[in-house]
């Protein structure tokens, strides 16, 4: 793999190369009517960089020729893992609902046992008063009847 990245940074470093040298040559062309002994110079430039550009070509060809199986085999794989992903997430989010729901719930309970706990006080309080009322009339009934 790294030589494929390799290749292929060559390759385009080489065609842009091509790409300047071919520029040059035409210019080169246009300005001085094909008399200029620049333009050999050039063509031949542009030979060798069409030359190499064929070259790693055919050998970025080749090597993906030879990568292509254990390619599609990844591509397999990594379509099987992002199925089961998929699935994966799907579930998450069903158990995360749950979840959200059962907090839901433990916080009703929470806030109804708080509500309970404030009644049954206020109801303590209540009985404690009404207990201590009814022991003043009935002390008050003892004092008046002695």
């Amino acid at each position: 793999m790294i030589d494929l990245e390799i290749l292929n940074k060559q390759y385009h470093l080489t065609l842009k190369q091509y790409n300047k040298a071919s520029t040059d040559y035409v210019e080169s062309l246009k300005h001085n009517n094909s008399t200029s002994l620049l333009s050999p110079q050039l063509l031949s430039r542009v030979s060798t960089l069409n030359d190499k550009l064929t070259q790693l070509g055919t050998q970025i060809t080749s090597i993906n020729v030879e990568l292509e199986p254990t390619l599609q085999e990844s591509l397999k794989d990594a379509q099987l893992s992002n199925e089961t992903l998929k699935l994966d997430l799907e579930e998450l989010n069903v158990e995360k609902e749950k979840i959200r729901k059962a907090m839901e719930n433990i916080q009703g309970i929470k806030n109804r046992k708080t509500y309970g706990s404030l009644v049954t006080e206020s109801n303590y309080y209540g009985y404690v008063i009404y207990l201590i009322i009814t022991l003043i009339c009935i002390l008050g009934l003892a004092i008046l009847n002695y």
